[in-house]
């Protein structure tokens, strides 16, 4: 299938393009770095000392940590930057995800023909969310491997085989797929596919041993009894904390989120599917239901229900083939062909101009890369890195020198005695640039993303960027080396 090798080569690039993370990802790329580096040291590990709001789950970064460990070793042995792992391990999540998305796309050729299935991938290749998520290291893109090799034993009708990898994704990446995933074999029970007792039987199972695996690993890596997705779902379900982070209206993933993610072609398409192929209405309706009851929560993000968005993609991509299939049969199907290939374009356009506004949303990675450009190597270094710094890329993949100390305490005051100890500073430039202003000297600053303008130039929109992070030097900093050393040596 030679166009699902375009969405390969548009993830590759999105990784090149923009290989930081933010502060929902720390968790995971921290812990693929330590499982790389420190192995079974874990009293070197980053979470025993920034645990985090909830614990997450070590079997993802595990697995990936495990695939990128011998390319890891080669770049190590050729003393190649640690950010190459950085891509790397990204790289690898993305290959994951992107198996099972082929698996899915292969299968849907079977069930339902060629065009049907080149149509999905093109679909998604104009989409900006979808693909840009796939190789970022969120607890909801870990999951999206389980969910799509779920869909695609679905497809083959092997519900044995759903069942186990839907339990995997729910008792050990994220509880909220009980829904989208339940609903899907709530189908099948109606549609007397399966039966009340093979259902009892698989997931019973299921469930034993996933907890108990989740619990063994990650009790180990935790240093105490936990199940974390256990935890999670009591956090953000039973008491509803995650509210915390915002609150949004219920109709804000049917009338914003989703509509950003997926383009105008699939809600025009998926009735159009379901009226002329009543196959697919046992897909459609499982997703928004899922959606539906989702949006009783109050917090909602994007990345919560982005396991429908592939799915979705399969119904309009048989509402699309209606028409490319009938083509030659009258002026309106061509018209229509016509009209759908412009929505794909503008679609596929967006998608770059959004891609173009995130390549600028990581301004504490660039901070820290661009960081050891300006420092000597063999200078003695005590950096510490502030919340915003750390929220916007700047981890432990981007910690280039073994010698350097690289602080990243949190809740410091600016100005503090606390933060004058250190020799070097990476700061919020918008609040706390002016209080060092008399004591530190300025190395470069970093632009971040801020917002999107009209332009005369194509793509007639411009990117507009603000300072972001600044970067200080302690004007005493020559002077005061003894004191920098003495925090070196206390690494």
């Amino acid at each position: 299938m030679w166009y699902f090798v375009l969405i390969v080569i548009l993830v590759l690039v999105q990784i090149y393009l923009a290989p930081y993370t933010k502060v929902e990802e720390s968790f995971n790329i921290q812990a693929i770095h330590d499982l790389l580096q420190h192995g079974i040291n874990i009293s070197a590990y980053d979470h025993l000392e920034f645990p985090g709001v909830v614990p997450r789950t070590f079997i993802g970064p595990i697995i990936v940590a495990i695939i990128s460990a011998p390319a890891h070793y080669v770049f190590t042995r050729c003393d190649l930057p640690l950010v190459f792992s950085l891509y790397l391990s990204r790289s690898v999540l993305a290959g994951i995800n992107l198996t099972a998305l082929f698996l899915v796309i292969r299968q849907v050729r079977t069930n339902f023909g060629n065009s049907v299935a080149k149509i999905t991938c093109f679909i998604t290749l104009s989409q900006f969310h979808f693909l840009f998520y796939i190789s970022r290291p969120l607890p909801n893109t870990f999951a999206m491997s389980s969910v799509l090799f779920a869909i695609y034993f679905l497809l083959k009708n092997e519900v044995g085989s759903f069942i186990w990898t839907s339990a995997f994704a729910v008792l050990i990446f994220r509880s909220e797929l009980v829904v989208f995933l339940g609903l899907f074999l709530l189908t099948e029970l109606l549609c007397r596919n399966t039966s009340v007792e093979i259902v009892f039987a698989h997931g019973v199972c299921a469930l034993l041993i996933w907890v108990v695996l989740s619990l063994g690993i990650d009790s180990y890596f935790w240093q105490q009894l936990v199940w974390p997705e256990g935890v999670v779902f009591y956090f953000n379900v039973i008491l509803n904390k995650s509210s915390a982070w915002g609150v949004l209206p219920f109709h804000a993933y049917f009338t914003s989120l989703l509509p950003k993610a997926i383009g105008p072609l699939v809600p025009i398409l998926i009735p159009i599917a379901v009226v002329f192929d009543s196959r697919f209405i046992k897909l459609s309706v499982p997703c928004l239901g899922f959606i539906l009851i989702y949006s009783i929560l109050p917090h909602k993000e994007l990345r919560f229900v982005m396991y429908a968005i592939p799915v979705l993609n399969i119904v309009a991509a048989r509402g699309w083939a209606y028409f490319s299939n009938n083509w030659g049969k009258s002026f309106v199907y061509k018209l229509v062909c016509l009209i759908l290939s412009g929505l794909f374009l503008m679609t596929f356009t967006g998608s770059n101009i959004m891609l173009m506004c995130s390549v600028d949303n990581y301004p504490g990675g660039v901070a820290l890369e661009k960081f050891h450009r300006y420092v000597s190597p063999t200078a003695e270094v005590n950096l510490h890195m502030d919340n915003l710094v750390c929220q916007t890329g700047a981890v432990r993949f981007g910690q280039l020198n073994p010698n350097w100390v690289y602080n990243k305490t949190e809740h410091l005051k600016p100005g503090s005695v606390d933060t004058l100890k250190f020799s070097h500073l990476l700061v919020d430039m918008s609040t706390d640039y002016q209080v060092y202003k008399s004591t530190h000297t300025v190395l470069f600053t970093v632009r971040g993303y801020s917002r999107l303008i009209l332009s005369s130039d194509w793509p007639f929109l411009e990117v507009v960027t603000v300072p972001k992070i600044v970067a200080l030097q302690h004007k005493n900093y020559e002077s005061r080396i003894g004191k920098f050393a003495d925090a070196l040596d206390r690494k």
